[in-house]
């Protein structure tokens, strides 16, 4: 086993390909070498993020309401 390939692409013996992207984070090489223009990105898109969380924060509530009367 070559161990200084990535993990993701490992193959355990007699099985299928290893998933390890659910135990090993990576950080993105790309985001390490330009992370002033993520940061930029991430303070310009706020807006649009803070709208898509408020969104999905009020479907959740409101299908736990509709799961409650269904559920009881």
């Amino acid at each position: 086993m070559d161990l200084g390939c990535d993990p993701a692409i490992l193959l355990r013996d007699g099985r299928r390909l290893k998933n390890s992207s659910q135990n090993i984070p990576r950080a993105s090489l790309e985001l390490k070498e330009n992370s002033e223009e993520w940061l930029k990105l991430r303070h310009v898109l706020a807006p649009i993020f803070n709208w898509i969380s408020e969104l999905v924060r009020h479907c959740l509530m409101l299908f736990h309401g509709i799961f409650t009367d269904v559920l009881s």
